[in-house]
C-alpha cells in the first residue's frame, strides 16, 4: 500500500460528498487506487467522468487505475487518446510508456520516451521508468488481486477495519 495521507483523503471525499459535480473525483480516486481499493477508484472515477468526460485529469486517473488492475488494452486506449488532445500531459506519457512496454511494443515505448524526454527530461529521467525498460514489461501477475494471497483472517480483519473508516468517513 503506498503512503496516503488519510487527512487528504477525508478533505477530498468531504468535497466529494458535499458535491458529487466536482471534479475532486479524480485526486479522491487516485487516492483511492493508491490505497488498493481499486473497486472504489474505478467507481468513483466512472462516475466523475459521466459528469466530465472531457475532464483529461479524470481520464488520466482512470488510465492509471486500468493499469494497475492489469487491464492493459483498456488503460493503453485511454491514455492513448489522452496524449493525442493533451501532448504535454507528462503523467498521461508516463503511463502511455508503461502500457506499450507491457503490451510488448517495446519500439513506439522508445519513441514514446524520447518525446517524453524532449517535453520534460527531469520526468523521462524517472528511475521507474527505466526499470521497466530494463526488466521489460512486469508479468501480468504483477496485477493480480492482492487478497487472492491474502489469509482469509487477515482479508476479513482489512475489511471490517475498511468498514469502520468509511463509517468514521460518514460521520465527519
Amino acid at each position: 500500500m503506498a503512503d496516503v495521507d488519510l487527512g487528504e483523503l477525508e478533505h477530498y471525499l468531504r468535497i466529494f460528498q458535499e458535491n458529487p459535480d466536482s471534479r475532486v473525483f479524480a485526486p479522491l480516486a487516485d487516492l483511492y487506487r493508491r490505497l488498493g481499493r481499486m473497486d472504489d477508484a474505478e467507481r468513483i472515477c466512472r462516475e466523475g467522468l459521466r459528469r466530465h468526460p472531457y475532464y483529461a485529469g479524470g481520464r488520466v486517473a482512470l488510465a492509471h487505475i486500468l493499469f494497475d488492475r492489469g487491464q492493459l488494452k483498456e488503460a493503453f486506449d485511454e491514455v492513448e487518446s489522452i496524449v493525442t488532445y493533451y501532448p504535454d500531459n507528462l503523467l498521461a506519457r508516463k503511463i502511455l510508456i508503461k502500457a506499450l512496454l507491457s503490451l510488448g511494443q517495446r519500439d513506439r515505448a522508445h519513441r514514446e520516451l524520447e518525446a517524453l524526454r524532449a517535453l520534460a527530461p527531469e520526468v523521462a529521467a524517472d528511475p521507474e521508468l527505466h526499470t521497466f525498460f530494463k526488466s521489460g514489461a512486469p508479468s501480468a501477475r504483477r496485477f493480480e488481486s492482492v487478497s487472492d494471497h491474502l489469509p482469509q483472517s487477515l482479508l476479513e480483519g482489512l475489511k471490517l477495519q475498511a468498514a469502520i473508516l468509511q463509517r468514521l468517513i460518514a460521520s465527519v
